[in-house]
């Protein structure tokens, strides 16, 4: 009984995008102006996401002084995230402008708003607040003290690096930064099969794709994983993992999809890692 309630339920045309006039240019309409207003939101609210400008900044150009303080690289690292995440957005727009037709339409509920939902979760994340100075700074001393009462001298090199939390706060700005970057390389790649929901356009085989076969889903994991330890909560720690699983079942139906209309996915998916490259030579090489 609820197994068929569900199936009607997915079945319902509301999501079923091959019925809705003009999808491409509906969906392609929806997706620029919510990327355009994350970008005019970013470029008017600048500063509260890279914080006040920094004294060499205020300095200049009355006189230039390259020794950088801690402040000042606070800034650069939080201006790097900025500048990642609003090419993310502007490639989004680029994508959802120039992408070619869908081969294959998403329909029902899990192919069509099960995604958007996914994708959406990690942003609850960053919207809590920052706790950083709360949880890192006494775990980060607790752990020195520990280090100081051993007798390897790689711990105390180690405890050394702990003197401040400094390292460990550009530690985890490295890690969205990074994060960041492989997905904006990956959605380079992309541009012309990107999609949200769970359709089939290109084949998509260079770039990061020539390694792994979801780069941006990757690319999102690390970016977010730097950000929940910006955002430790235990319900923050729970988004992620649900966010982590949803991401997989995104995967494996957009991989079901591109296997029913492109015959070649199946060596494409053989050769590759899902979400980190495949060691070892690659199976058509095998074969040869």
């Amino acid at each position: 009984m609820l197994r068929h309630l569900l199936r009607k339920w997915n079945d319902l045309p509301v999501f079923n995008p091959s019925l809705w006039p003009q999808r491409e240019l509906l969906a392609g309409a929806v997706g620029v102006t919510a990327c355009l207003a994350f970008v005019a939101h970013r470029i008017f609210r600048f500063n509260r996401y890279t914080g006040d400008l920094p004294p060499f900044l205020k300095q200049f150009p009355a006189s230039i002084d390259l020794r950088f303080t801690l402040v000042d690289w606070h800034w650069l690292m939080w201006l790097s995230v900025w500048i990642i995440e609003t090419g993310i957005l502007t490639g989004y727009m680029v994508a959802f402008t120039s992408r070619t037709g869908a081969k294959s339409v998403a329909r029902g509920f899990m192919e069509v708003v099960f995604p958007m939902i996914i994708a959406g979760l990690p942003f609850l994340i960053v919207l809590t607040p920052m706790n950083f100075n709360r949880v890192w700074p006494p775990a980060i001393g607790a752990l020195k003290d520990f280090l100081y009462n051993q007798t390897v001298s790689a711990n105390f090199k180690a405890a050394f690096l702990l003197q401040s939390w400094e390292p460990v706060f550009f530690l985890f700005l490295t890690v969205i930064i990074v994060g960041g970057a492989i997905n904006l390389l990956g959605l380079l790649s992309l541009r012309k099969a990107f999609t949200i929901t769970a359709e089939a356009r290109l084949l998509i085989r260079q770039g990061l794709f020539k390694y792994i076969r979801h780069p941006l889903y990757a690319g999102h994991f690390v970016m977010f994983a730097g950000y929940l330890l910006f955002h430790l909560y235990w319900y923050t720690v729970m988004l992620y993992l649900i966010f982590l699983g949803g991401q997989y079942l995104r995967a494996r139906m957009e991989e079901r999809k591109l296997m029913s209309v492109f015959s070649e996915y199946a060596d494409y998916r053989r050769d590759t890692g899902m979400f980190v490259p495949k060691i070892g030579r690659k199976t058509s090489q095998l074969r040869e």
